[in-house]
């Protein structure tokens, strides 16, 4: 009787441990999940600061290449928007002369692709347009 006992204490026994040690790998696996998840949240972070990196690095070429334009008929070359679009085909000037003779229209066109500044604060004088402009481009015709 006290084998028997003993036996039905055992498995008793075996069945706790069983069970808890269950409950710890269900809690393992509710870690890992939580893990995963932080990993995802941290890859996303990493990618936009990728994409981020990118832009400025494509935006301070374009603009490095944009300083050295000096003469009307040296090239310019576009710079991304913030969201990576491309100004759209003629909208853009190609030269520092094309820079030169754009209209308060056109630069304010590219004031507002550009982000370089609220549509509220761009300047009435087509002078200061196409500061703000030259400046985010990089280039000197303004400076």
């Amino acid at each position: 009787m006290q084998i028997m006992a003993s036996s039905s204490d055992l498995v008793k026994a075996l069945q706790k441990l069983e069970q808890t040690m269950m409950q710890g790998f269900d809690k393992m696996e509710e870690r890992c999940d939580q893990m995963n998840e932080r990993f995802v949240q941290v890859n996303g972070c990493f990618d936009r600061l990728d994409k981020q990196l990118k832009l400025n690095n494509q935006l301070e070429l374009a603009r490095s290449f944009n300083a050295m334009a000096v003469k009307e008929s040296d090239s310019l070359l576009p710079l991304p928007t913030h969201n990576r679009d491309a100004i759209p085909k003629g909208r853009f000037p190609a030269t520092v002369g094309a820079l030169r003779r754009l209209s308060g229209k056109a630069l304010a066109d590219l004031i507002m692709r550009y982000e370089i500044v609220d549509v509220h604060d761009i300047p009435v004088q087509v002078a200061g347009r196409g500061k703000l402009v030259a400046e985010y481009l990089g280039s000197r015709w303004f400076s």
